[in-house]
């Protein structure tokens, strides 16, 4: 049903929308041909995907660290929940445009700038998850003397993960979005600048065809990797 009105607004609106086998071919064809900087677009996705999974490692393993302390510590829960409201309401572009001036425009900048914004909306979500454990099991835990390894494998650990991977999927888009924003602002590599270039140009076949990688990729990762990961952890779970 999305082709046939992506198809339907294509022959209304030709200049507008570029049909659907149009889009693909050049899709395609951006993958595998250099494009005017001399790289192809396979080589703007790696790039991103590079920082993507950069930013992603950093700021899950600050979230999973910070949530579990504030679940656990009352001073870390007191001294971050004080500043999480300001450190979630920070615009991300003008953070991002002061980080490229005060480090320069490079992808260091966007790597430091995302780390640092995307992080606080994956905290909530582990504390919250702390929060919510049921202080009957940690009770019970300790009438048996059940050890810490014991406690957080078979206790902590079963009762996170489904908020790890509702952090994960969050942090992911949140990442996914704010590189693409700092590379159309101030670098020349990534798929970011290239939308931006072609954006100057004022062609949209090609954007729309980065759209297209991009909307693929994103897919590729929840289902070829996030699903099949959360299936193998959540196995024990009855039906």
């Amino acid at each position: 049903s999305f082709l046939l009105l992506w198809y339907v607004g294509s022959v209304i609106v030709p200049d507008a929308i570029p049909a659907p086998d149009i889009v693909f071919g050049y899709t395609f064809e951006a993958i595998t041909s250099a494009g005017p900087r001399g790289e192809t677009g396979f080589d703007h996705l790696l790039t991103s995907l590079s920082r993507v999974a950069v930013i992603g490692a950093i700021s899950l393993t600050a979230t999973l660290a910070i949530g579990i302390m504030m679940g656990l510590n009352e001073t870390v829960e007191d001294v971050v929940s004080m500043w999480l409201p300001l450190w979630m309401t920070t615009p991300d572009i003008i953070a991002l445009l002061f980080f490229m001036i005060l480090m320069g425009f490079q992808g260091i900048s966007v790597i430091v700038v995302v780390s640092i914004f995307a992080t606080p909306f994956g905290i909530v979500n582990i504390w919250e998850g702390i929060q919510d454990l049921d202080r009957e099991l940690i009770e019970m835990g300790q009438t048996f003397e059940a050890g810490t390894v014991t406690m957080w494998r078979h206790v902590y650990l079963p009762h996170l993960l489904p908020y790890v991977f509702a952090s994960s999927r969050y942090l992911l888009g949140q990442i996914w979005k704010l590189v693409l924003v700092g590379e159309a602002i101030g670098l020349n590599t990534g798929m970011g600048s290239i939308v931006r270039l072609w954006f100057t140009l004022g062609e949209i076949t090609p954007i729309i065809a980065y759209l297209v990688l991009f909307m693929v990729v994103v897919l590729g990762i929840e289902y070829i990797v996030l699903k099949p990961l959360e299936h193998h952890f959540f196995r024990w779970r009855p039906e």
